[in-house]
Formats: C-alpha cells, sequence, structure tokens
C-alpha cells in the first residue's frame, strides 16, 4: 500500500485479516496495527497492507 494513503484510524487488509491502523512512521514506512478479530498488535511495513474497497470501515464485514 502507499504511504500516502496511510491514515490512523482506517481498516485495510493484511495478510488476509481486516487490521486498524494505529500509527504509522512515515521515516521507517512502519505501520502500526491491531488486528480487528483478536485484537493482536504488530508492526509491518506498509507495502505489505492493501487497500479493499469491499471492507466496510463501519462493519467490519465482506459484502
Amino acid at each position: 500500500m502507499r504511504p500516502d494513503n496511510i491514515k490512523e484510524g482506517i481498516i485495510v487488509n493484511h495478510d488476509k485479516n481486516p487490521v486498524k491502523v494505529l500509527s504509522f512512521d512515515e521515516i521507517s514506512n512502519l505501520v502500526e496495527l491491531v488486528r480487528v478479530d483478536t485484537n493482536e498488535r504488530l508492526s509491518v511495513d506498509c507495502e505489505e497492507l492493501t487497500e479493499d474497497p469491499q471492507l466496510h470501515t463501519d462493519c467490519l464485514s465482506y459484502y
């Protein structure tokens, strides 16, 4: 995912799981995330994230 598209609070995909962006370090391109289903926290490179237009940010489910 492009760094300029990453914002705190958005829901994106990581490893086929919906995750919420907690913070983004523009210098290192690291994103701190929390998995929606397990509340597990992790840090990944922004290139490991994908946007999914089918993921609704208000209901956290696919259509």
